[in-house]
């Protein structure tokens, strides 16, 4: 959680950095599913999955990861604009 100590920043800047934060929480949250969808599936269905299947859950599971990425930045640079 983000720690709201000492930090000059004004209330708005702060709001964006709990925004910022709960958005990357949701994130990690989305990319582990996407994570356990892609690696058990397949096995509890019996390995029937198509191969559009297949590339569709690795799709989901690549833009979930690059979401998570993106949000962890986006917590960073708020956080950064906020407490300096």
């Amino acid at each position: 959680m983000l720690e709201v100590c000492g930090g000059g920043g004004d209330p708005q800047g702060l709001v964006f950095a709990v925004a910022a934060t709960q958005t990357a929480h949701y994130q990690q949250q989305a990319m582990e599913a996407a994570e356990a969808v892609r690696t058990r599936a397949p096995h509890g269905a019996g390995g029937n999955w198509s191969k559009l299947k297949q590339a569709r859950e690795q799709s989901f599971y690549a833009d979930a990861a690059l979401a998570v990425a993106r949000a962890e930045q986006v917590k960073g640079q708020t956080r950064e604009r906020w407490s300096g």
